[in-house]
């Protein structure tokens, strides 16, 4: 998972992100799960690698590249964490600046900004879903 994850891989960010963030199968960890946090939404907006108009050779490793990062994206989907909302994720991130933990710096601020976000995110899901 964490492959997949530094491979930019979204649903896997969001798995390391709830497994640090909660200490499962790693050490807890708030400033890194912040880090896996900030990272999803960052990957959200796309950000896959384009085969290219290259020759036939790396075209070919595109396609393979994709495939990987297609089924290394619904694997960590089954995840804890790896199915997680933007609402969630910003979410998630507001509670780690808000409780400050260990070694996440508290930042009462961002935790509001992010708190504002997260509700914006939350009313676009609702109005994706009523379409």
């Amino acid at each position: 998972t964490l492959q997949a994850a530094e491979a930019g891989v979204a649903s896997a960010m969001s798995a390391v992100a709830l497994a640090y963030e909660h200490g499962v199968g790693v050490e807890e960890s708030a400033a890194k799960a912040a880090k896996w946090y900030r990272a999803v939404l960052g990957a959200s907006g796309g950000g896959r690698d384009e085969a290219g108009d290259g020759n036939r050779g790396e075209r070919a490793e595109g396609a393979e590249r994709e495939a990987w990062r297609d089924e290394a994206e619904e694997e960590a989907r089954r995840l804890a964490g790896g199915d997680m909302s933007e609402y969630d994720v910003l979410s998630a991130l507001a509670r780690l600046y808000e409780a400050g933990d260990g070694d996440l710096r508290r930042d009462e601020r961002m935790a509001r900004e992010l708190e504002f976000l997260a509700r914006g995110a939350r009313r676009r899901e609702r109005e994706s879903r009523e379409e």
